[in-house]
């Protein structure tokens, strides 16, 4: 009977949940220490794998700057390659793991191509976990590559807004035909025009000839002013006006002092715009002794206006007076060019001159850098 009393039946226990909430305590508690394990080590391996790869984006920028510096021979590639190696060699001793959780496999490994410019750096290194080692998985691999380019680097700026204005010269002698295709002269102007502003396009994008971008005025003269426009978004209005019929003798004054008035409100409303005076002309001026002074005084002041005059002599060379005359005018020698006689001669100038100098002037050029490459 004492016995009895002491010790209880096991059936006596079925009921009883004091036991069972122990064991399911002890599991939890184990579970949750695995948990926090593998957490600390999955956060170990994320850091381990960002700190490989900020080493290898260091190793390959400081080969992408070894190449911009020795050039794109392929002596040099030897030493870009060990250029990056350095780097990362050095990154590594000076920002691993103090307690040398991640160690190198291998040496990182170089590769050039000059081809395409780029420099590659591949790292192979080992994160050693610190709970996952309990359970056999001592070493776990990470495998980083990187690679950086150097160039020139494109400005995120838009392409610059700019003014174009031209004075052209739409006396009689511009329905002569051309030496070489026998095209009138006018003809050949009207298209060489056209193909300004499709190079433009085509260099820089439909936007740099948009309404937004561009803006357009022009004097068309023979003894007068045939037809003209002050400055107005896009060219519709020039392109409408070129197709006008040439006639009359020769006055390059009166267009100037137009081109003067409207640049000078141009500059006015746009302090910071590009503005550039296209002048054109294919003879002398029928009252040289008045017009020539009162020409070149209306230059200088375009000049003055920070506006900036490219000039063309529609003349074989030994018209010396209207050469004089017209490079006077230029902003400089080689935005004025003469003996273009022929249809392929004002082509060229257009093109190459006209074109060249607004696409020089408004692109927004980058400078030379090295940058990953995504």
């Amino acid at each position: 009977m004492q016995f009895m009393q002491k010790y209880r039946p096991v059936s006596a226990y079925k009921d009883d949940s004091e036991g069972s909430f122990t064991i399911l305590m002890a599991v939890g508690a184990m579970l949750l220490v695995v948990a926090v394990a593998v957490a600390v080590d999955l956060a170990g391996l994320v850091s381990a794998k960002s700190s490989a790869r900020a080493q290898t984006d260091n190793a390959a920028l400081a080969g992408a700057v070894a190449a911009m510096q020795m050039g794109e021979t392929s002596d040099s590639r030897q030493v870009i390659e060990q250029a990056a190696i350095a780097a990362s060699l050095a990154s590594f001793k000076e920002n691993g793991d103090p307690e040398n959780l991640v160690e190198y496999e291998q040496k990182p490994v170089a590769r050039v191509n000059h081809q395409d410019f780029t420099v590659s750096v591949t790292t192979k290194a080992v994160y050693n976990p610190f709970f996952m080692g309990i359970f056999g998985k001592k070493k776990i691999p990470i495998n980083v590559s990187a690679t950086a380019t150097y160039g020139s680097e494109e400005s995120d700026e838009e392409i610059k807004e700019y003014s174009l204005f031209f004075v052209l010269d739409y006396s009689a002698s511009m329905r002569v035909y051309t030496e070489d295709r026998r095209i009138p002269k006018v003809s050949v102007l009207r298209q060489s025009v056209e193909n300004a502003f499709e190079a433009i396009s085509s260099e820089l994008g439909k936007e740099a000839v948009s309404t937004e971008t561009m803006r357009t005025g022009h004097s068309l003269f023979s003894d007068k002013l045939i037809k003209s426009s002050g400055f107005a978004n896009g060219n519709r209005q020039l392109l409408t006006n070129l197709q006008t019929n040439p006639y009359g003798e020769t006055n390059t004054a009166i267009a100037m002092e137009y081109a003067l008035s409207k640049v000078s409100q141009e500059r006015l409303k746009y302090k910071d715009r590009d503005i550039i005076v296209v002048f054109v002309s294919d003879g002398k001026n029928t009252n040289e002794r008045r017009d020539n002074p009162a020409t070149l005084r209306h230059c200088e002041a375009i000049k003055s206006k920070n506006a900036k005059i490219l000039s063309l002599a529609i003349v074989p060379s030994n018209y010396y007076d209207l050469i004089e005359f017209l490079e006077t005018c230029s902003s400089n020698a080689t935005l004025y060019m003469t003996d273009t006689t022929s249809a392929m001669g004002i082509w060229d100038y257009f093109e190459e001159v006209v074109a060249g100098t607004v696409i020089e002037t408004i692109k927004t050029d980058g400078e030379s850098v090295v940058r990953l490459k995504s």
